[in-house]
């Protein structure tokens, strides 16, 4: 079957979310699936990729509602026939392609499955442009009336669904994905990279994008009242692309409030990270926050609950439907709820990484990821029935 990575560069988890699904099948038995990577023209999965996962990869140029992409017309200079996804899927020889979240402007010849990952665009719209909202309504339509098959990524998101697509109901799996880390990054050393940014040695980290629904505004907020409360030791690390499409504006206001509420010592941005150097950051710290006002399933929770790590997460169903062993909510519009957790445990947290909580961790997982890798091969399973 065919893996078609999403997001390119600018969302960085649709490509770890790939990742996390071949690791997971391996981890339970290569021979569940035999997989390769369809990759497009935002992706550059050559040797050392971390997605390459020794992977077979076949790469299109451009789809075919866009023949003069300029990745197709690249091609055609450099004398290389560009080739569309469409074109492509049936030369390989699929038997389903996942996940799609640009639905094919012609029939395939295999099925595909459509991933909807959250509907943050109906429930929290002030965060979208007009434009975008109208575009993600047609995409999802099409999604609907299209694809063989429809995965989501919570329960909360299916409910979403339901409400405003009731008739796909047969046609829809909850794939709850979870985080498989390269375990040989466990033998890599935190401390020195915390060293190589001059990291302090206690620190707590948000590891996200720069985005709005991301709510650092809540989390700066919070290290300003335990400033003023003299508690200017709590330092916060910040990972992750400083760019929003949908606000332009947006890391710059941030920047901007960092120095007006005078936290240019205790906010460290690090920008987006290669992801062993950001899981050694994450090791390293002593706690993870989460502050996001909305997820379809947060791959940060997934990353904190197998490095074992203490987390402050917002209070929202998501992530009260992922449930981390060791977490504690607050509202995410209350700065003050923040401040007073990070508190009453900041005298009490250590410096990561805590080697026994790491393993366990790990052990915890397994059943996790057996039961995700299932889920998928179910997904993919149901895709291939379906067009029958």
């Amino acid at each position: 079957m065919g893996l078609v990575p999403q997001g390119g560069r600018d969302w960085i988890a649709g490509v770890i979310y790939l990742e996390n699904i071949v690791r997971a099948v391996r981890a339970v038995g290569g021979g569940l699936l035999d997989v390769c990577f369809i990759a497009g023209p935002d992706h550059r999965l050559g040797r050392g990729s971390d997605l390459m996962l020794d992977v077979p990869v076949y790469s299109y140029t451009h789809r075919s509602h866009d023949p003069w992409s300029r990745a197709a017309w690249n091609s055609m200079k450099s004398r290389r026939l560009p080739r569309s996804l469409e074109t492509l899927a049936s030369r390989v020889g699929l038997s389903v392609l996942f996940p799609l979240q640009d639905p094919p402007s012609e029939r395939l010849s295999v099925p595909w499955v459509g991933w909807i990952p959250d509907f943050q665009h109906k429930r929290r719209p002030e965060f979208f442009p007009v434009g975008y909202r109208s575009e993600r309504d047609i995409r999802f339509r099409r999604i609907v009336e299209e694809a063989s098959h429809i995965v989501v990524s919570s329960q909360d998101a299916r409910a979403d669904l339901m409400r405003w697509f009731p008739t796909a109901d047969a046609r829809v799996s909850v794939l709850q994905f979870r985080t498989v880390l390269d375990q040989n990054w466990f033998e890599l050393s935190p401390q020195r990279v915390t060293e190589r940014f001059d990291l302090p040695l206690k620190f707590l980290i948000y590891p996200s994008q720069f985005w709005v629904h991301k709510n650092h505004r809540t989390v700066f907020a919070a290290l300003s009242l335990l400033r003023a409360r003299r508690r200017t030791d709590v330092v916060l690390v910040c990972t992750g692309r400083e760019y929003d499409e949908r606000h332009p504006e947006y890391a710059d206001e941030l920047k901007e409030e960092i120095a007006r509420r005078g936290l240019q010592s205790q906010v460290r941005l690090l920008g987006l990270l290669d992801r062993p150097t950001q899981i050694q950051v994450m090791r390293a710290s002593a706690a993870v926050v989460q502050a996001s006002f909305f997820e379809g399933w947060s791959a940060l929770v997934e990353d904190s609950r197998v490095l074992g790590k203490r987390m402050f997460v917002s209070d929202i169903p998501v992530h009260r439907e992922q449930a981390p062993d060791d977490a504690a909510y607050f509202n995410p519009d209350s700065a003050e709820e923040l401040a007073d957790l990070i508190e009453a445990d900041w005298a009490h947290l250590e410096p990561g990484p805590d080697l026994g909580r790491e393993d366990r961790a790990r052990v915890e997982q397994e059943t996790l990821i057996h039961d995700f890798a299932c889920r998928f091969v179910d997904v993919v399973e149901r895709a291939h029935r379906a067009a029958q």
